[in-house]
């Protein structure tokens, strides 16, 4: 039916598509294991200095930092009680019935 050649290069993709999907599968085990039972206590310092190696060369956002300005930032934009309580009364003349019959 077909030549020898082609049914060769049928099984090596085949085994390579089996074998790409099989390290896929174990991946996605691996990352579920950890998910779920967090990662063991012994790997917690030398994840914390790579974290910490990485975020001092710029690779990764210093997230404290990050925090701490985005704070910073909504509360600063915040307008003060009083502020409101003016634009209220604004909106309440304006809104009101008696305008809107006049």
């Amino acid at each position: 039916m077909y030549p020898e050649e082609y049914r060769t290069v049928g099984i090596v993709i085949a085994s390579v598509v089996l074998c790409f999907s099989c390290c896929c599968l174990a991946l996605c085990g691996v990352v579920a294991f950890f998910c779920v039972n967090g990662i063991p206590q012994r790997f917690h310092k030398p994840l914390e200095d790579a974290v910490e190696e990485l975020q001092k060369k710029g690779y990764l956002p210093r997230l404290d930092d990050f925090d701490e300005d985005l704070r910073g930032e909504v509360e600063e934009k915040l307008p003060d009680l009083e502020d409101l309580e003016e634009v209220e009364k604004k909106l309440e003349n304006v809104f009101s019935p008696k305008v809107a019959l006049n």
